[in-house]
C-alpha cells in the first residue's frame, strides 16, 4: 500500500492483521520449541538443585534454633562467621588457580 506523506489515508483494504501474525507466528512456535527443550532439559537439574538448597537450609535452620537458645544470637553469629572464615581460602584458592585446574582438567 502507498503512503502518501502529509495525506490522510483510507486504510481499509490495508490487512493490519496479516502484518502483525507475519511478526508473531514465529515467535510464537519458537516459544513452544523453547518451552518444550527447557522442560525436558534444564528443569530437572534445576529441580535438584533446589531439593539440594532446601534440604540443606531446613537442616542450618533447625541446627540454628537449639545453638541460638543455647549460647544466644550473638555468639551464634561468631560461629557462623567462623565458619564462613574458615572456608574463604577455598574461595581464594578457586581465584587464584580456577583457571589453571579447568584448563588442566581439559
Amino acid at each position: 500500500m502507498p503512503i502518501i506523506q502529509n495525506q490522510q489515508q483510507d486504510i481499509q483494504p490495508f490487512r493490519i492483521d496479516r502484518a502483525r501474525l507475519q511478526v508473531t507466528l514465529p515467535c510464537a512456535y519458537a516459544g513452544c520449541l523453547m518451552a518444550m527443550a527447557y522442560g525436558w532439559g534444564p528443569t530437572m537439574a534445576i529441580a535438584a538443585n533446589n531439593l539440594v538448597r532446601y534440604l540443606l537450609g531446613a537442616r542450618a535452620t533447625a541446627l540454628a534454633e537449639p545453638l541460638i537458645n543455647q549460647i544466644g544470637i550473638g555468639w551464634t553469629g561468631m560461629v557462623i562467621a567462623g565458619i564462613w572464615n574458615a572456608g574463604s581460602p577455598l574461595l581464594w584458592a578457586m581465584f587464584h588457580w580456577g583457571y589453571d585446574w579447568r584448563k588442566n582438567r581439559r
